[in-house]
């Protein structure tokens, strides 16, 4: 919030701040993972120690993150106190929500996390296009810089009332999973609210 009441970061259009806000200052938890085959995947791994019963998948105790497997390793053989040899350790499937993917793109295209000639002499941009969700996972660099000095924050595809629409549309025909549907719609002022649309 700090970077847009100060002016280091500017949303265009500027009605847009009013979401940023409400997001920003009523932020709930929210689910990371995604169930998909193609992503980050999440950095958390299962631990199962020989000679030990089977943990339950759902024990959080038995989970442990690192940026690579041999660190998870490691990590895992100090939790438990036992050597490396007798655990075994599985990946988390799932894939980390877009925002963190959209979040290290000037990373990964500009060769961090290193700090290369081109992350230096482009980083942090001038302009970011963008949705307003993805701009809240965006990063701050190793120095808390901010990743662009301004943010153009589109709506996204919306329909003729100017909804922004949470599912596969084709013109009028809205394909849902079920007869329930959740809209993400604007007012005149760019106030957000959610809409539920019924399909019987």
């Amino acid at each position: 919030m700090q970077v847009v009441e100060s002016g280091k970061l500017k949303i265009i259009p500027d009605y847009h701040t009013v979401t940023w806000y409400k997001w920003l200052r009523n932020s709930k938890d929210w689910c990371i993972s995604r169930q998909l085959w193609w992503g980050h995947r999440i950095p958390a791994y299962f631990v199962q120690i020989q000679g030990q019963p089977k943990a339950e998948f759902r024990d959080n105790n038995y989970w442990v993150t690192g940026r690579s497997y041999e660190e998870a390793l490691s990590k895992a053989a100090i939790k438990f106190n036992v050597h490396p040899d007798v655990i075994s350790l599985s990946q988390d499937e799932d894939v980390l929500d877009t925002r963190f993917s959209s979040g290290i793109f000037p990373f990964s295209t500009m060769g961090g996390p290193d700090n290369t000639p081109n992350l230096q002499a482009y980083y942090p941009g001038n302009l970011l296009e963008t949705g307003h969700p993805l701009l809240l996972g965006a990063p701050h660099g190793h120095d808390g810089t901010i990743p662009t000095r301004e943010a153009y924050l589109q709506r996204g595809t919306s329909d003729h009332r100017k909804c922004l629409l949470l599912m596969s549309i084709i013109g009028e025909e809205i394909s849902c999973i079920t007869n329930e549907c959740e809209m993400c719609c604007f007012d005149s002022h760019g106030t957000e609210y959610q809409m539920q649309l019924c399909l019987n």
